[in-house]
């Protein structure tokens, strides 16, 4: 197994020379597997690796018990740890999760704090992990993203064990007398995920007994395929990129959908209003900023406009001929429509970019909006990098 691993990190250029590595450890057989293993990293290496291990509080004393496992042996081992114990159900009640995505959420929160901007997150998922995971995108329906399975490398969390099966980790433990212990609700097959890995998978292992291992090549396939099409996609958006800025939808058009459907991915992270955006808004205020953003708009089309209708009673710095139009989108359909397209886009950004990177505040609930749940959330965790401080003054102005 250990071969194997090192040809894992060495293929996806997981873990460099002096890097700072954050394990993550349940206690279990795969994160004990993994911590042991970049221990045997550390002096090669030039490694410095902590252990990161949340307590979730949902399963009483044995949760407690994990908790005391996993400390004992980095005190043995002379391995530094973090220790964050919250109540997940207690939590998800507070952001109106579900139990599974508050503890994704909290875990994350709780590993990207510890790693840093420079140092690695390394998470014991294995090749069974993988398998189970495609199989459950499969029951509800998916496409190629769905079927590639967990990436082994996403930004700067990595997963050294992925091409290892569970089988494969519990003998590397047995022969290294790397100690463990076990979840018993990894043993209850009423959740979804025990069901495939208790039920399913050892059925389609009777018609194929290298079924994960065939899960894992086919996953592999399909990352370099998908691969092809980003890059065919970026390739389109080369054409498609007109002088002046912005994008010429006919060329768009003309690729096929699969690339399509990612150029246009791809434009939406590109569209991502930066740090110096949020700045110019705060010094010229919402409406200049709404105007110049217009006139941008305007200069980036491939055609000069003969008439620009602004919806308001503002036309400053407008350099084409255009009509004001107070409550426009009560009165014209052109105005209706691009209001219609500007909030969709908006409100598509902040509940699918924003609350994927910053989950803690719910997003996806409130989408950005000064609603009573915001608020409440900015109190909690205080503003992030997204907020405009001109928008913060309202939440500020209600704290005191």
């Amino acid at each position: 197994m250990r071969d194997k691993v090192l040809d894992t990190i060495e293929k996806y250029e997981m873990i460099g020379q002096g890097d700072h590595v954050c394990a993550a450890v349940s206690g279990g057989a795969d994160s004990a597997a993994l911590l042991a293993f970049l221990l045997s990293l550390r002096e090669p290496m030039g490694l410095t690796v902590t252990a990161c291990h949340l307590n979730h509080c949902l399963r009483g004393a044995e949760a407690d018990r994990d908790e005391e496992h996993v400390r004992r042996y980095c005190q043995r081992e002379g391995i530094p740890l973090e220790v964050l114990k919250i109540d997940v159900r207690e939590e998800a009640a507070k952001r109106k999760l579900g139990l599974e995505a508050c503890g994704r959420a909290v875990r994350y929160e709780f590993f990207r704090r510890l790693a840093g901007e420079n140092g690695v997150i390394a998470t014991a998922h294995t090749l069974s992990d993988l398998a189970e995971t495609v199989l459950l995108h499969l029951t509800r329906g998916t496409g190629l993203k769905g079927l590639c399975g967990i990436p082994p490398v996403r930004e700067n969390i990595v997963r050294p064990l992925i091409d290892c099966s569970r089988r494969e980790i519990e003998d590397y433990c047995r022969e290294h007398k790397i100690p463990y212990v076990t979840d018993s609700t990894n043993l209850e097959a009423r959740y979804s995920r025990n069901k495939v890995r208790l039920q399913v998978l050892p059925a389609l292992k009777e018609i194929n007994p290298a079924f994960e291992e065939a899960v894992g090549r086919m996953a592999q396939s399909l990352r370099e395929d998908d691969g092809c099409l980003c890059e065919e996609a970026r390739e389109l958006l080369g054409r498609a990129a007109l002088e002046k800025g912005g994008w010429s939808c006919s060329v768009l058009s003309r690729g096929r959908k699969p690339v399509r459907i990612r150029a246009i991915r791809l434009l939406q992270g590109a569209s991502r209003p930066e740090a110096r955006h949020l700045e110019e808004i705060d010094r010229i205020n919402i409406l200049r900023a709404r105007l110049l953003a217009m006139e941008r708009a305007i200069q980036g089309l491939s055609r000069r406009p003969d008439l620009a209708l602004v919806d308001g009673n503002r036309s400053e710095g407008i350099t084409v001929p255009c009509r004001t139009v107070v409550k426009g989108d009560r009165k014209s359909a052109s105005i209706a429509a691009a209001s219609i397209l500007a909030k969709v886009s908006r409100d598509r950004y902040v509940t699918g970019v924003l609350d994927r990177e910053y989950p803690q505040y719910q997003f996806a609930k409130h989408k950005g909006y000064g609603t009573k749940l915001h608020y409440e959330m900015l109190d909690r965790y205080g503003p992030c990098p997204a907020h405009r401080r001109t928008f913060l003054k309202k939440w500020e102005a209600r704290r005191t």
